[in-house]
Order: C-alpha cells, then sequence, then structure tokens
C-alpha cells in the first residue's frame, strides 16, 4: 500500500509531496498508525558541528550509552521523559534539533546529542562533564564508554591536530 502525504515548512507552507511503500498496508489505517512513528536522530551537521566546537577549543568529549531496559513505552514516550529529565536539570532543548540538548551557566557550557541510547557529551570542562555523567546516572543505566572513539558507525581517532573521523571501523 503507498501512502502520500504533504510535509510542511514550520510558517506552515508546502514544502513537498511524500510517499511511503508500507509491505503490510492493509492491517494500517490513515492517521493511526502512520503518524506513529518516532525517532529522534541527530542531524549530521549538528554533530559536525558539535565535533568541530569540541576540537578547536581542545574539550572533552565523551561518549555514553543509555541503557533503554525497563523502559516499554515507545520511543516517543522515552524520549519524553529524558527530555524531561534533562530539560529539569538545567538543559534547554535545541528548536532546530530534537536531539540536541545545551546546558548554559556562566561560562560553562555543554552539547549533549542523543540518538536512541547512544549519547555524546560535550563540556567546556571535564569537571562539568563528570558532574552531568552522575546526575544522568542517578535516573538511567549509564556507561560512560569514555572519550569519543566510535558513534554512529562513524570511528573517531583523537590526535593532537585534531580529530579524524572515518566511517569504517579502524
Amino acid at each position: 500500500m503507498w501512502l502520500f502525504k504533504k510535509k510542511y515548512h514550520t510558517g506552515g507552507s508546502l514544502d513537498r509531496y511524500k510517499a511511503h511503500l508500507f509491505a503490510n498496508g492493509k492491517s494500517q489505517r490513515t492517521d493511526i498508525s502512520c503518524d506513529e512513528t518516532f525517532s529522534p536522530v541527530v542531524k549530521p551537521t549538528t554533530i559536525c558541528t558539535i565535533l568541530s566546537l569540541a576540537v578547536s577549543h581542545h574539550r572533552p568529549i565523551n561518549h555514553l550509552d543509555k541503557s533503554l531496559y525497563g523502559l516499554k513505552q515507545a520511543p516517543s514516550a522515552w524520549f519524553q521523559r529524558f527530555a524531561s529529565f534533562i530539560i529539569g536539570s538545567g538543559f534547554t532543548h535545541n528548536k532546530l534539533d530534537s536531539s540536541l540538548f545545551i546546558y548554559r551557566q556562566g561560562r560553562s557550557v555543554a552539547y549533549f546529542l542523543l540518538y536512541v541510547d547512544e549519547t555524546v557529551l560535550k563540556s567546556s570542562t571535564s569537571s562539568l562533564l563528570h558532574i552531568i555523567i552522575k546526575v544522568l546516572a542517578k535516573d538511567f543505566a549509564m556507561i560512560d564508554l569514555g572519550s569519543l572513539s566510535y558513534f554512529l558507525g562513524i570511528s573517531a581517532t583523537h590526535h593532537r591536530d585534531g580529530l579524524f573521523l572515518c566511517q569504517r571501523k579502524l
């Protein structure tokens, strides 16, 4: 079954027509089954921007793995739970990328990229980074994988002059 939808700009004007092919379309109903898809996906430009900031300012970047076991809700429900928690902890939700959360207090700043259960945390200081990890670990089962080395199929190798990214695991 083909499902045709209209996609709109944030201002309400028509952006494009989009078509989806469903293998078992006869069991799905428009406006019920088809609009419930949710997947927080961080934009590639956001990843590049945050990594560039970290490298240019020589800031720590950590890779965290969030365990979602025990969260049997739909993806949108656990995303809302996590977003509510992190916003309650002082972060703001970025309007242009729903997977980016930003923390600012004085001169301290931290960027939190969320992609399903994997996250990247960039902080202006190591102490702030560890405080944020400790706060998150109180409510979520997390593993701090340390300095970013592999994220979303991209291998990251730290060098004195920067960060080398490669799409094959080294």
